[in-house]
């Protein structure tokens, strides 16, 4: 009885060691896992960055070339109204009301000169 009792004792021995044998292997590949997932997580938070930075640089160039295109129109316009009251359809001033052409000037409705 001592014998089969000393064997018996054994077989749980083993049986514990390999249970704990299992659980460290589980544990390891647990730490292995979290480390890739934290790995992968810091390399998608590494990408995000760049696709923003990208997208708020391309945003800024965007905003950079439509301004520098409205000051381009506006000078144009300036230009051509700077023009406008020399212009050949005899138009030489247009301002307070009054347009003054070739044949004279009128206010409103009524002939100035």
């Amino acid at each position: 009885m001592a014998e089969a009792a000393l064997s018996l004792n054994h077989v749980f021995e083993d049986a514990q060691a390999a249970a704990d044998q299992y659980l460290a292997s589980l544990k390891a590949e647990e730490a292995d896992a979290r480390a890739k997932a934290d790995e992968l997580t810091a390399q998608a938070q590494r990408d995000a960055d760049k696709l923003l930075a990208d997208a708020r640089r391309e945003a800024d160039d965007i905003v950079s070339r439509a301004n520098r295109e409205a000051d381009r129109q506006w000078e144009l316009f300036r230009r051509h109204v700077r023009r406008a009251p020399r212009a050949e359809t005899g138009v030489r001033l247009l301002r307070k009301n009054v347009i003054c052409t070739k044949a004279g000037c009128t206010r409103l409705a009524k002939r100035v000169q």
